[in-house]
């Protein structure tokens, strides 16, 4: 039902749409910053909670001008807490013993595999060096 909703306003709303994309960009960033700051204020009406959305609209625009890309932060932040609250539930089950996550064929290789993923960077780069090196004292 909510999708057919959805369908049918875009299919009604859209030359509505369309002119505000035509809007002078100014009044287009105008108008996302008032409804991020209403946004983050309305929530639990604290004012910190605006100063924190600036400090991490400006941390924002610091990953913009060093071209790091945003899609890994925003991963992060909304997968941290279920990681955090799964990994509690999976110690509070197993007594505190962390060997539940290698009891298992699965998880094992899961585990290895992420280590694989997050030092295969370091590993390239080690190989690169290496190799450098050893062209170098080739040259001498």
């Amino acid at each position: 039902v909510g999708v057919l909703l959805t369908l049918i306003l875009g299919i009604l709303l859209i030359k509505i749409i369309v002119k505000i994309l035509n809007a002078p960009q100014k009044i287009i960033i105008l108008s996302i910053v008032v409804l991020c700051v209403t946004g983050s204020f309305a929530i639990r009406n604290l004012i910190a909670d605006v100063f924190v959305m600036i400090f991490f609209g400006f941390i924002g625009l610091i990953f913009f001008k060093l071209n790091i890309p945003h899609a890994p932060l925003a991963f992060g932040l909304i997968l941290g807490p279920v990681l955090e609250e799964n990994l509690r539930r999976s110690l509070i089950i197993s007594r505190g013993s962390w060997t539940i996550f290698i009891e298992r064929p699965v998880s094992l290789i899961l585990i290895i595999l992420i280590f694989i993923v997050l030092m295969w960077p370091i590993m390239i780069n080690f190989y690169k060096f290496i190799i450098n090196k050893r062209k170098f004292y080739e040259k001498l």
